[in-house]
């Protein structure tokens, strides 16, 4: 991964939102920010440009944590520090993270976010930079060797992705990144909040219910949350644009070399299999 960037200072932060913030410690780190927190305040560092869609956590009412931006002393949602990296403030919230064992859990507060009543978000963006960005490196040392087989799916994701286009579901609030490291849980195993909204948008539910498939039963988790039916063209397109994305990001950025066989081949090589599991709910 890139080198991370470096937080702002706690003038800055107080310069810029008029609060202020204890010693920040780092807090976790994935692949578009970096993260750091004081036990009250959360400062969230962007990789690239900040997130479009801030203004519509406000917008959102549900019965458990939701980190909303702090607005700037002149209103805006993202500042920028001093070495040019853009930067939110957010109120930070404790728990734990959501595990395999929290499936059931992870499952009701996933329907409670798709029973939200819609919100001025952003449409769903059928497009994947991603396919052009692996297409170029398909002679990396980490696939080279499985170049076919990565053209493979590339050609199914965009062949997929045009089905899907063309398929108009019912919208929801989707959060497109949800559960695991984004789901928070209490000493009882209770969520107590969600994380990272970076990407939230309106779109086919089954746009987050791809980590059905991420469960040991998906017909399971379906159950826990709620379904009456799934649209197989979208789950394909959902499960074979996360695979593709961990992949990309991996070899993009060199580093998880196991990470590609996990998050990629793995998901790939098992994609048909989940989507005929699936595929017999809700009769089983």
């Amino acid at each position: 991964m890139a080198d991370d960037p470096p937080p702002p200072t706690r003038q800055e932060i107080r310069e810029v939102f008029g609060v202020g913030v204890g010693e920040l410690r780092r807090c976790g780190s994935g692949w578009e920010s970096v993260g750091w927190t004081d036990g009250v305040w959360f400062v969230k560092v962007w990789r690239d440009s900040p997130p479009v869609h801030l203004a519509v956590l406000a917008m959102l009412a549900l019965p458990l944590g939701v980190p909303r931006a702090r607005p700037t002393i002149e209103g805006a949602l993202s500042a920028v520090t001093a070495p040019g990296d853009p930067y939110g403030l957010f109120p930070f919230f404790p728990g734990r993270h959501a595990t395999a064992d929290d499936w059931r859990e992870t499952a009701e507060v996933l329907r409670l976010v798709h029973d939200h009543p819609l919100v001025s978000a952003p449409a769903v963006v059928f497009a994947e930079p991603c396919v052009a960005v692996l297409r170029d490196r398909l002679d990396h040392p980490w696939i080279v060797e499985r170049r076919a087989e990565v053209e493979h799916y590339l050609d199914r994701l965009d062949s997929v992705m045009a089905r899907a286009a063309a398929t108009a579901l019912p919208p929801v609030v989707v959060h497109t990144d949800f559960g695991g490291l984004n789901l928070l849980l209490d000493d009882s195993g209770r969520a107590t909040a969600i994380l990272d909204w970076d990407g939230v948008c309106v779109g086919p539910r089954e746009h987050d219910l791809w980590i059905a498939c991420e469960h040991a039963d998906p017909c399971d988790f379906l159950d826990a949350y709620g379904a009456d039916r799934i649209d197989p063209t979208h789950l394909e397109y959902a499960l074979l644009r996360r695979a593709v994305q961990d992949l990309t990001a991996r070899v993009v950025e060199g580093t998880d070399r196991e990470g590609i066989e996990t998050w990629g081949f793995d998901r790939w090589r098992r994609l048909d299999a989940d989507l005929n599991r699936v595929a017999s709910f809700p009769h089983r």
